[in-house]
């Protein structure tokens, strides 16, 4: 695991050499350089800790979101989730989203099938 994950900030740390090279040709400023080298050094982190997670399947679900994706993979909608635990459907939307980025999968669908696959819904 260790190996790995520092092959892929070895790889990023390179990638990130390479885009600064690319830096030194154009006409932006210090400032917009920096910038841009904090914004890929922060994105380059949430990777690395949600890969982490996913590698190691240390996703776990709150029981609400458990709860949420056992009646999404019943067919219920939003609402009709919502109704019947007795919260409104943006804390639905809440947990639908929480699970998404813990998933990294872009929909309902996506993570259904994720969630079976690693033992995390009981289907």
């Amino acid at each position: 695991m260790r190996n790995t994950l520092k092959k892929k900030l070895e790889s990023n740390i390179d990638e990130l050499k390479n885009r600064l090279n690319q830096f030194k040709n154009t006409n932006l400023s210090r400032e917009q350089v920096v910038t841009f080298i904090l914004f890929l050094d922060s994105w380059i982190g949430e990777q690395l800790a949600q890969e982490v997670l996913v590698n190691d399947n240390q996703i776990s679900l709150t029981a609400k979101e458990a709860e949420v994706f056992d009646h999404i993979s019943n067919g219920f909608t939003n609402s009709e989730i919502a109704s019947a635990l007795g919260v409104s459907i943006k804390t639905i939307e809440y947990h639908v989203k929480n699970v998404l980025l813990k998933t990294h999968t872009s929909n309902r669908t996506e993570a259904i099938s994720y969630l079976i696959k690693n033992n995390l819904l009981n289907k």
